[in-house]
């Protein structure tokens, strides 16, 4: 597995043309919401007087490795003439 975030998304609805949307640009946005995630799991451990930041982290890291796995995804569907095609690059 690789553990690099997704850069491209290529969307084609219909017959039209290909849209690539940079991913990249919501890289920041990502490293903010794991972080707010990692922080209040911790203060959730904290609270329940259970000492679990390693779980809070072996979270985190997961919730990484997903957001890594979407890469190189690709979905068409198709009927009737229409189709809308997704790649993740």
């Amino acid at each position: 597995m690789s553990w690099l975030l997704p850069f491209w998304c290529r969307v084609r609805l219909g017959a039209g043309p290909r849209l690539w949307l940079p991913v990249f640009l919501l890289w920041p946005v990502l490293w903010l919401l794991l972080l707010v995630f990692l922080v209040v799991a911790c203060m959730l451990d904290v609270a329940s007087g259970l000492s679990g930041v390693l779980l809070a982290l072996r979270a985190t890291r997961e919730l990484y490795a997903l957001m890594c796995s979407v890469r190189g995804t690709r979905c068409e569907v198709s009927a009737h003439g229409r189709g809308v095609e997704v790649a993740v690059i």
